[in-house]
């Protein structure tokens, strides 16, 4: 059987075996976001690691076709890939990409569990009415938004379990998606060598080797017993994932989201002030739509101008109650950006943040009709974009991908 982005996932909100899983990998993700953060990076191989003397903490894909490979000593990535870039890192722009990451995850999935800086799993079960496609299409969709908000790229894995949407992550990388279809896991599973399987670590193989043991199918042939006696209980858990079987939920392992962000890098470095506030604006207004959602508010807003030599500028400020109008935002971004953009360069990106949420109470003065009248707009205005789209309706000014309208 193949497997490929179009195979079925469980449905509904059944059992343990009708979920829908997906485990997401950013691809080389210290080495994207470098090439991210300077795209005269991409094509080329950037090594990201220590001193002469430390170890390979990640490598581009154009480096690991010289066979570089993370943990592998720097003085040996050099030897097998003198031209390559060396960088020593920069940990909090990394931290800062990952939670703009899995922001993106929880706007489509109601629970993620994130197992590293750059690695977690969606629970998307039940999310296929809401976001009007199947499994596959909302994974889709997710790559497609991550690359064009943070221009790196995920590999992601989808099946009815931890353990198979993890191992399905690993097979098409990079930006590849892999669907199991409920019933075939142990299928799926079988032929694969059992370094594969998350758990089976060096020891437990080479053990398992001496009995001629070798590839996931081999081991889920064992009878139960033998793996008892032989490997103990944890091995009898990690014979059951070889099975395809992994009853373990999905489990957040963060705090409620504390913010959200959207970027848009523009087609051509601008100093359009006029374009690049419509931009921040529609931004603003796409991640309130997403409060709306959630029964949230926010009282803070930032903007952040990243130019065409990649310096950045930022700022934020709060307003004096929390809301979930667009209006009130639009006119704080019009007053940060003069603050934020102070250098005669042209700007190659633009980026917003909502911060400080509360539970959607918003405080309506006893006779403000005003407020109220535009909380009812925009409820009737997020219908509309659920419907058609978050373009059918659009504020004066607010512009769409990155480009001024047409005249």
């Amino acid at each position: 059987m193949t497997y490929d982005a179009e195979g079925e996932i469980g449905t509904g909100k059944g059992t343990i075996s009708m979920r829908a899983l997906l485990h997401l990998d950013a691809d080389a993700f210290f080495a994207s976001v470098e090439q991210a953060l300077d795209p005269r990076l991409r094509g080329r191989p950037v090594i990201v690691g220590g001193s002469y003397r430390g170890v390979v903490s990640s490598a581009s894909y154009e480096a690991r076709k010289f066979g570089v490979h993370s943990a592998m000593p720097i003085a040996r990535a050099e030897q097998l890939c003198p031209n390559a870039v060396f960088l020593h890192g920069q940990y909090s722009q990394y931290e800062e990409y990952s939670d703009e990451l899995f922001s993106i995850c929880r706007q489509y999935a109601p629970e993620v569990e994130q197992s590293s800086i750059d690695e977690g799993v969606l629970d998307l079960t039940g999310t296929e009415r809401y976001h009007r496609g199947r499994y596959p299409k909302i994974a889709r969709h997710i790559q497609a938004t991550v690359w064009k908000q943070l221009e790196i790229t995920v590999s992601e894995g989808l099946a009815t379990n931890k353990t198979v949407a993890k191992v399905a992550s690993d097979l098409k990388k990079p930006n590849g998606l892999v669907a199991v279809p409920r019933g075939t896991e142990r299928e799926f599973l079988a032929p694969l060598d059992l370094k594969r399987l998350p758990g089976a670590g060096p020891v437990l193989t080479r053990k398992l080797a001496d009995y001629g043991i070798r590839t996931v199918g081999e081991f889920a042939q064992l009878p139960r017993e033998w793996v008892l006696i032989t490997l103990g209980k944890g091995g009898v858990g990690l014979h059951q994932h070889a099975n395809g079987v992994d009853e373990r939920p999905v489990r957040p392992t963060r705090d409620p989201q504390k913010s959200m962000s959207h970027q848009e890098t523009f087609d051509a470095d601008t100093i359009d002030t006029v374009f690049v506030l419509g931009v921040a604006c529609r931004g603003v207004s796409m991640l309130l739509t997403k409060l709306r959602a959630q029964g949230r508010t926010a009282r803070t807003v930032g903007l952040k101008i990243r130019y065409g030599d990649f310096q950045e500028s930022q700022s934020t400020r709060s307003l004096d109650e929390p809301l979930d109008i667009d209006p009130p935002f639009y006119r704080i971004l019009e007053e940060l950006l003069p603050t934020v953009w102070q250098r005669r360069v042209r700007i190659r990106q633009v980026a917003v943040t909502l911060s400080n949420f509360y539970t959607a109470s918003m405080q309506l003065d006893l006779f403000d009709e005003n407020k109220e009248r535009m909380a009812r707009l925009y409820r009737s205005v997020d219908a509309i974009r659920s419907r058609y789209g978050f373009d059918a309706v659009g504020a004066r000014g607010v512009w769409t991908n990155g480009r001024p309208p047409r005249t």
